[in-house]
């Protein structure tokens, strides 16, 4: 039990989060052991503590990663502690939005260990030059931040997840894929490249989508590793934008459009409520107002922004009641349901985009988010 405790001490201390306590106790058990047999034993300890520590470290073409699979998460301490600088480069490149993309690419890359991986971004090869050749962690953040910022401004229309999915890729991804990220995309992409060769990749989210396998380019997973710390950014309440009851009289995905008869992707979801007069139509989380007039075949559409990189959008509306500028909380009016744009009933046009600044990109299935079950 002593050798599993001693082994776990230095594990902890490995990864950065032994308390004072903990170094405390470690340090007691080191002297007690530097004698006889101890010392072969301690070394071997550290031995494994060492290999453990290695294998915690995940860059982007590594076959494990400390990315977590049930959802949302937070970063480790090891990788927030770069969060000022991260912070400071955002800013200086007009990027501040995406700051936790940046902190997700030192957690995919190193895990922010910048002792034993000076180079925490991986940016060297950004510059042409070998990887880990940059061998300051604070000039490895600004070339870092410097060319996910350079892309991004290139491919302004594309979804932050393809901003990131290009840092591993190359910027070559972002002429061949369409502006909002698709993971079969990725796939398509490192197939292709990889001439179709494929590698072990025993990491849980590959085990569960593929059996552990990645092409041997890139890391295809990239960006798909990342969404599990950065989506969804609004970690608030949602609500739905109808009153009970409604039918969803069209979902989220390829259809036959209603006027024109011809197949194409529904961005969003639409309901109804059936023998309601002005049925009213709510926001469904706290934000602001940044779009409300007449977008084309949408009719009167108001757009909320949530928080740098999530919006909601509401369409085909009789009467619009906020104006751009307004601040919404859940549950507040702010339109009445009608058929205004192109559409052939009274319903509302509901969408959700994600990692996107420009909230005409970067759609997702609002049901999961509503609780509506397809």
């Amino acid at each position: 039990m002593k050798f599993f405790r001693t082994f776990g001490l230095i594990k902890k201390l490995a990864t950065g989060k032994a308390t004072g306590k903990d170094k405390f106790s470690l340090t007691l058990r080191i002297f007690g052991w530097l004698s006889g047999v101890g010392a072969f034993f301690l070394l071997l300890v550290l031995g494994m503590a060492v290999m453990a520590m290695l294998l915690s470290v995940t860059s982007s073409n590594s076959t494990t990663t400390s990315a977590p699979m049930n959802g949302r998460n937070t970063f480790p301490e090891s990788v927030l502690r770069w969060e000022p600088y991260v912070r400071q480069e955002a800013e200086n490149n007009a990027i501040p939005h995406a700051v936790n993309y940046l902190l997700t690419i030192i957690l995919l890359e190193t895990r922010g260990n910048a002792e034993q991986f000076p180079d925490i971004m991986q940016a060297s090869e950004s510059l042409g030059l070998p990887p880990n050749t940059i061998s300051c962690p604070h000039e490895s953040i600004a070339q870092g931040v410097f060319y996910f910022a350079s892309a991004y401004r290139q491919f302004s229309q594309h979804d932050l997840l393809n901003i990131l999915q290009a840092y591993n890729f190359g910027r070559g991804f972002l002429y061949y894929t369409a502006p909002e990220y698709q993971f079969e995309t990725a796939v398509s992409f490192a197939r292709r490249l990889s001439g179709g060769v494929r590698v072990s990749y025993l990491n849980p989210l590959a085990i569960s989508i593929n059996g552990g396998w990645r092409y041997q380019y890139g890391n295809m997973f990239y960006a798909k590793l990342a969404a599990q710390y950065i989506t969804p950014t609004h970690d608030g309440e949602w609500g739905l934008p109808v009153v009970s009851p409604f039918v969803v009289t069209s979902h989220f995905g390829n259809r036959i459009h209603p006027i024109s008869g011809i197949m194409h992707f529904h961005n969003g979801i639409d309901l109804v409520n059936l023998n309601l007069p002005d049925p009213p139509i709510f926001a469904t989380a706290d934000g602001t107002v940044v779009f409300s007039g007449w977008s084309s075949g949408y009719g009167n559409y108001i757009v909320i922004q949530h928080d740098e990189t999530t919006f909601s959008g509401y369409a085909h509306n009789r009467m619009n009641l906020v104006n751009v500028g307004d601040t919404v909380n859940l549950g507040d009016q702010i339109a009445i349901m009608g058929t205004t744009g192109n559409s052939t009933g009274v319903h509302l046009h509901f969408e959700i985009m994600l990692n996107t600044t420009d909230f005409w990109t970067g759609h997702v299935d609002p049901a999961p988010f509503l609780n509506i079950r397809n």
